[in-house]
């Protein structure tokens, strides 16, 4: 049934139903029990209404439903989020969506934020280790952080992980070199030097991360 708040949020999701993106995540491989093709710009004014509600984030999260698995992910309080409620979500995520939204909304602003990303780039799966790195390059694009050197062990685990990542992880990884390397020209200098090692690897992964990154950072 749900609670009274769980009814309102599914009554403004139904009404942001679109049938057409919901057959076509369907058939795109998204996995779950329900997809309604609500657009992430509605699902966003929609978690404003209800954000921070911590209660009603996890009853959202035990749906299995893409809108209230982001919805819960965006409307979530991180004053209340526990190191083991990201894990659980974490272990959870397998479509880049819930990352890019779980990174936009509530993880960074965790205390534990960057301590929780890194130990994810050092676990099996790529969309653990993609979530390690996009959540580490949100905390720096946001300024969540109190020591810039808290980024250097990311850093440090990219050349070997970039060697072979797949074509999402690449994508993290260079978000995060190029979100590390605008906190100051120290940490530019340190980004350069870690894309210059993975150019060297010279596999395709190495190379696609590489040329995405070292324009930017050779140039501005």
């Amino acid at each position: 049934m749900g609670s009274e708040k769980y009814k309102q949020v599914l009554n403004k999701v139904h009404l942001a139903e679109n049938r057409v993106v919901a057959d076509m995540l369907q058939n795109s491989g998204l996995k779950y029990r329900t997809i309604f093709g609500a657009n992430i710009v509605h699902l966003r004014e929609i978690a404003q209404e209800f954000v921070p509600d911590h209660e009603l984030a996890m009853e959202l999260w035990e749906k299995d439903i893409r809108e209230m698995k982001i919805l819960s992910l965006l409307i979530d309080n991180p004053a209340e989020i526990t190191e083991e409620q990201m894990d659980k979500q974490v272990a959870e995520f397998n479509n880049p969506e819930l990352i890019e939204q779980a990174c936009y909304a509530t993880y960074p602003k965790v205390p534990f934020a960057l301590k929780k990303a890194l130990t994810y780039c050092q676990q099996d799966g790529d969309y653990v280790k993609a979530t390690g790195f996009t959540l580490a390059a949100k905390v720096a694009q946001l300024k969540q952080f109190e020591n810039q050197d808290d980024f250097l062990p990311f850093l440090d685990l990219i050349p070997e992980i970039g060697t072979d990542a797949g074509i999402y992880l690449r994508r993290s990884i260079a978000t995060a070199l190029r979100l590390i390397a605008r906190i100051s020209d120290e940490m530019k200098n340190k980004c350069l030097i870690v894309t210059k090692e993975l150019k060297q690897k010279n596999t395709d992964a190495a190379n696609w991360i590489a040329d995405e990154v070292l324009f930017e950072l050779e140039e501005f």
